[in-house]
């Protein structure tokens, strides 16, 4: 798919990230020049994309997820066009040493709350959040989150009856299950509290560092899942924030068909956060370039650097020395006295300087911004010769 053009408008730049069943490619719109992300399948008879495209069309009226622009097929294989978004929450993980802030997790947790209470809402459920299904916004959003990857989400909301599925046996299946909720393990049906479960467990691992079934030994799915259901909370608020070991029981005490209190959950945090005196912000806003690189500012059209603009350079002023009168230096509009007394015939001259004084001179009273400052230069150098 490297560059070649697709739709006759989007030129495929780069491949961003190879995965098991799609890849990730950068793009440019080319009458725009704006960037966007092509999802395309692996495989010429999967159809994942497809139901991504239509979770993403079904949440096209909210502002909290990536835009679907397009989809198609490519040699075969389908294809889905979506917004351009930065690095994910797992890249930007490892650059911060294995470890987010109290602070930043905090943050976290809000702007996820958010996104899934939005996604639940519309009768979606996610099913196994991790930190590669969560990036950072890009240019302008640059200090957002987003959860990415709709592939593997799904309905629980019957639309022929509006209600509730039943609960029963799942048949969602997926390989990674390091985040996944206990219930998604033991192929109980998915529901709302399972996307909160694997939250917290997102949130235990961004301020710790790890999980109890996370270590050097490759667990099986039997063994992270008799560690899932036997969590000594004792022992893990040793290295863990309370706020989350308390949001974790809070998960798994909810009731299958249960909605979940996303704005206490909230709260909770934001409580914390301004009894503990933490800032909720992302660790990486603090190291990121658009904060860090030089600000480019034209001080010709900036009112606080008029009155630097308008004056000339020191070295273009010269201090006239005449024995037995003041020493003088002129600048635009006004004299600065250096020296000593002078004699009547220096005063006459300083008022005959004063009448020379041109009455359209532009008075910079309330700092406008400066359109013709090449002009008003010009004229301050021609009124500055009618002195010499």
């Amino acid at each position: 798919m490297l560059n070649t053009v697709l739709e006759n408008k989007y030129q495929v730049l780069k491949l961003i990230r190879q995965g098991e069943n799609h890849d990730v490619y950068k793009a440019q719109e080319e009458k725009t020049n704006k960037k966007v992300a092509i999802k395309s399948e692996n495989f010429i008879d999967s159809t994942l994309l497809l139901n991504e495209a239509q979770v993403l069309t079904d949440l096209s009226s909210q502002d909290s997820f990536p835009r679907f622009l397009s989809k198609g097929k490519h040699n075969g294989k389908n294809y889905i066009i979506v917004d351009y978004l930065g690095s994910s929450l797992s890249a930007k993980f490892t650059k911060s040493n294995g470890k987010f802030s109290f602070g930043c997790a905090l943050r976290i947790a809000e702007q996820l709350l958010y996104r899934i209470e939005i996604l639940h809402k519309s009768g979606y459920l996610y099913n196994n959040i991790k930190p590669e299904s969560i990036s950072a916004g890009s240019g302008l959003n640059w200090q957002s989150i987003y959860l990415t990857s709709f592939k593997l989400s799904s309905k629980y909301i019957n639309t022929k009856n509006g209600r509730h599925i039943p609960i029963g046996k799942s048949s969602t299946s997926i390989k990674k299950t390091v985040y996944s909720s206990l219930n998604l393990m033991n192929r109980i049906s998915l529901s709302r509290r399972d996307d909160i479960e694997s939250i917290a467990y997102l949130l235990i691992y961004f301020t710790t560092g790890t999980l109890p079934w996370i270590t050097q030994e490759n667990f099986s799915d039997s063994e992270i899942r008799r560690k899932k259901a036997n969590i000594n909370y004792e022992v893990l608020s040793k290295t863990c924030q309370i706020e989350f070991i308390n949001f974790l029981k809070y998960a798994k005490s909810l009731e299958f068909n249960q909605e979940p209190d996303y704005e206490m959950l909230r709260n909770i945090f934001k409580e914390s956060a301004s009894k503990s005196k933490i800032i909720r912000a992302y660790d990486w806003i603090f190291n990121n370039e658009k904060l860090s690189s030089p600000i480019k500012i034209d001080k010709s059209q900036n009112p606080l650097f008029l009155n630097a603009a308008l004056r000339e350079p020191e070295e273009n002023f010269e201090i006239v020395k005449l024995k037995g009168r003041k020493n003088k230096k002129v600048m635009f509009g006004e004299t600065n006295e250096i020296g000593s007394d002078g004699d009547p015939a220096e005063k006459a001259l300083e008022e005959k300087k004063q009448q020379l004084c041109r009455n359209d001179t532009i008075k910079l009273q309330t700092l406008p911004e400066i359109q013709n400052r090449n002009k008003i230069i010009k004229m301050r150098r021609d009124f500055l010769a009618t002195l010499r």
